[in-house]
């Protein structure tokens, strides 16, 4: 008692000598907890980003830099990271905002964590190809017809689920979502613009006709 005992255990051996050579030991241990905890010495690592995902996919290879951290009783510490789960958070990333939570814990189960962000963004546009135009004949008797040909563009995105949509002008007008395929076009030629938008906002169009032949002659 009274002596300074350093953080960790230490393992204590009392000796008690009467004088004539007989003696008698026993042993026990002081634990010393540290209430200081581990620091990273530069703050927090640095948000990452933007960058943009690398062609033809929808996320990237990042590296990032293992932050410096100190243990201030040097006793020892753990450093991991919530997304790879090891001290080292490089890897792919994808498109959108990741959060990287880094825990610091020393051997008296201090914690410091801190929480960095990483951001990728897609800046690739989609692709379409509108398919050739298309001349079709309306029934006899009727001013309109229901488109029969496949019209479905070849279209895609680096990303998953973009979004098809078209507009209609000319001698039909409307707005919607997929193939106008089964859509009802009145006699006369009207421009269909397929337009595919993807998560990031990214579109691309293309455009081609629909014309609807009549074979009703006029009457007196």
């Amino acid at each position: 008692t009274g002596e300074s005992f350093n953080i960790g255990i230490t393992s204590v051996t009392y000796t008690v000598d009467d004088g004539c050579g007989n003696t008698a030991t026993c042993t026990f241990t002081v634990t010393i907890l540290d209430i200081t905890p581990p620091v990273f010495t530069d703050g927090c690592p640095a948000d990452v980003g933007p960058v943009s995902a690398e062609a033809g996919v929808c996320d990237v290879l990042i590296s990032i830099t293992v932050p410096v951290v100190e243990d201030p009783c040097n006793e020892g510490y753990t450093l991991v990271n919530d997304y790879t789960g090891t001290d080292d958070a490089s890897g792919r990333y994808p498109v959108g905002v990741t959060t990287v939570t880094w825990t610091l814990t020393d051997a008296s189960g201090n914690v410091t964590t801190c929480v960095q962000t990483v951001t990728v963004v897609d800046t690739e546009l989609p692709t379409i190809t509108c398919p050739v135009d298309v001349t079709e004949t309306a029934d006899i008797n009727n001013c309109f017809k229901v488109l029969t040909t496949d019209t479905e563009p070849v279209w895609g995105d680096n990303c998953p689920d973009p979004v098809l949509t078209w507009e209609m002008t000319g001698a039909t007008t409307g707005t919607g979502t997929g193939n106008v395929t089964g859509e009802s076009f009145n006699i006369g030629i009207t421009t269909v613009e397929y337009t595919v938008t993807d998560a990031a906002g990214n579109t691309a169009t293309c455009t081609f006709t629909v014309t609807i032949l009549d074979i009703t002659p006029p009457v007196f």
